[in-house]
């Protein structure tokens, strides 16, 4: 005999799950904040819901479908056994079926002898115990909150009435994000660019530089002056010096006729015993005495 159907348990005051109400409505807050999509900012609070509530139940898998339509799809999932994502619920049979025509809460404590289960699809997902709790919007039925566990009997009373918690958890959620999406957006007041007034400016009493600037300026002037004039005196005396006569370009100065020693030029032997011989050497040394003189 399969379990009965568990009812489910009314909210109470003290039903505040520390883990999935607060936190979660100010994270969907700071999302939308921070530009996101208040559809995409929404799927993502929900995941993390999901997550906190397999991790409370000690469950290897969770998932959240909820209402689109005629269907229930499968908006948030954590775990390898879960469903993926926008896969469309089986609402005719099966215990989510059950828990969708009663709107109560169905605990599976052994899929392979629990008649209202598919023991062979649950056999090939590797899950051997559930439990679904309904998510209800006053008096409608908005979704299905589920864990799946891989041992039979992973379940007990403290688990359904902390899905229950989230499962309420949920409601709160859609609720503050339909809110943020009507909000207006803020009005931001124009800003009002201020032109700056023309003021006029005096000039002030024109500012010479430091003393040592004066100094270097004058002593730099003075050491240029003095390097021109002494490149010009240099220049000057080389020129004086180096440079020959304008009026014979081209010609060397010969040395004198006394300061060079010229040998005696050699007279014939025929010419020593003639008369003359006399006479040629005193002319020969009359022509050195005025100059060289050329011998063919």
């Amino acid at each position: 005999m399969p379990p009965p159907p568990r009812s489910r348990s009314e909210p109470r005051e003290d039903d505040v799950s520390p883990l999935a109400q607060l936190d979660l409505v100010q994270a969907l807050e700071e999302q939308i904040a921070s530009n996101f999509p208040p559809g995409l900012a929404l799927d993502l609070v929900l995941n993390e819901l999901v997550v906190r509530a397999a991790s409370v139940t000690r469950a290897r898998s969770a998932a959240l479908a909820l209402k689109r339509g005629d269907e229930m799809v499968c908006r948030a999932a954590t775990g390898e056994h879960a469903p993926d994502l926008g896969i469309p619920l089986n609402t005719r049979d099966g215990l989510s079926g059950a828990c969708l025509r009663t709107r109560q809460s169905q605990l599976c404590l052994d899929t392979e002898t629990d008649a209202r289960v598919d023991a062979d699809a649950s056999r090939r997902l590797g899950i051997r115990s559930m439990l679904i709790v309904p998510v209800l919007d006053g008096e409608e039925l908005v979704g299905v909150l589920e864990v799946f566990a891989t041992e039979p009997a992973e379940f007990v009373d403290s688990d359904q009435n902390l899905l229950e918690i989230f499962a309420r958890d949920v409601t709160r959620i859609r609720h503050a994000a339909f809110e943020m999406e009507q909000r207006p957006d803020p009005i931001i007041p124009p800003v009002e660019v201020l032109k700056p007034s023309p003021i006029a400016i005096s000039p002030g009493p024109q500012k010479f530089g430091a003393p040592y600037e004066i100094w270097t300026l004058v002593l730099g002037t003075l050491a240029i002056l003095l390097a021109v004039g002494l490149s010009f005196m240099i220049g000057s005396r080389i020129g004086c010096r180096g440079l020959p006569s304008p009026g014979a370009p081209g010609r060397v100065a010969l040395p004198a006729a006394d300061s060079v020693s010229t040998p005696a030029p050699r007279v014939a032997q025929g010419q020593r015993t003639g008369g003359n011989s006399n006479s040629a050497a005193k002319r020969i040394g009359d022509a050195n005495r005025g100059g060289l003189v050329g011998y063919a």
